[in-house]
């Protein structure tokens, strides 16, 4: 189970759940918090990693 398999991971929380990430964004609720989680992670796969 990975944290980039929305599919798999959402259905861990429940409906009021309230997550905050080390950056302080506050995210309120499963259906929020899967439009985050998809959105962070189609953004990563267009961001370049600068090394």
């Amino acid at each position: 189970m990975s944290q980039s398999d929305p599919d798999r991971f959402l259905p861990l929380h429940t409906a009021d759940t309230r997550v905050v990430n080390f950056r302080g964004r506050r995210v309120a609720g499963r259906e929020t918090l899967d439009a985050s989680v998809r959105q962070a992670l189609a953004s990563a796969q267009t961001t370049p990693i600068l090394g």
